[in-house]
């Protein structure tokens, strides 16, 4: 029993949460400067932010017919130019902030950083020469796109 239980756990490895310094310190930081019910925006690949900073993401890396349409409109948010495509997506998922790494810049563009950072719609909440945490400010946002 005991050894076929040890063979059986084998078969469902342990998938190893690997951050770096920079990153550990923007979970930190999410974990202790943002409401626990808050939403994150992030990229596809940072899907261990709601594991290690216990707040929700639009996409949590599980590709399935329900989380598809998720999973294109967070690649979209991070390829797009388009001020008022990344607001629809923010609203269309209640939003609170953004999370973006030099990993994203790196894969993706910076089209959307240059955005969030010009944009009256986003505050820069922290960041860490790795990590940008933008937070979404509704209050700025015209009737247009409410």
């Amino acid at each position: 029993d005991v050894e076929r239980s040890r063979g059986l756990g084998d078969v469902y490895k342990r998938q190893v949460i690997l951050v770096d310094e920079y990153e550990l310190s923007a979970y930190n930081w999410i974990y202790y400067n943002t409401p626990v019910n808050s939403i994150f925006l992030a990229s596809i690949d940072n899907w261990e932010l709601a594991a290690l900073a216990g707040r929700g993401l639009v996409y949590a890396g599980y590709r399935t017919n329900k989380t598809y349409e998720r999973y294109i409109d967070v690649v979209n948010f991070f390829t797009s130019s388009n001020e008022s495509f990344l607001l629809q997506i923010i609203e269309k998922y209640n939003v609170s902030y953004v999370f973006i790494t030099i990993e994203d810049i790196k894969k993706y563009g910076n089209s959307t950083l240059n955005i969030l950072l010009s944009s009256p719609f986003f505050e820069l909440d922290f960041y860490n020469k790795e990590v940008f945490v933008f937070r979404y400010n509704y209050l700025h946002m015209s009737n247009d796109f409410r």
